[in-house]
């Protein structure tokens, strides 16, 4: 997860949570902030809800190895 609001202290920070079936836990992802996800399996069902509705406007991106936030993946050959 990366935060993205501008004027916080935390702004382009990030932090992982690996997840996995056997736990069932759920990771909330509050407003301002993007996700993405990394899956160590194969046939991963990855689901998610949000709080509103969608909005072509304010979708976004980031590229998965943008050097400014320098992510790690945990894994050196990733397939993108």
């Amino acid at each position: 997860m990366v935060y993205i609001r501008p004027n916080s202290k935390t702004f382009s920070k990030w932090t992982s949570y690996k997840l996995d079936a056997k736990c069932n836990e759920t990771l909330f992802v509050p407003r301002g902030s993007a996700y993405s996800f990394y899956a160590y399996q194969d046939e991963t069902v990855v689901s998610y809800k949000v709080d509103n509705y969608y909005n072509k406007e304010a979708e976004a991106s980031i590229i998965w190895n943008d050097r400014t936030l320098n992510i790690d993946w945990r894994n050196d050959t990733p397939i993108s």
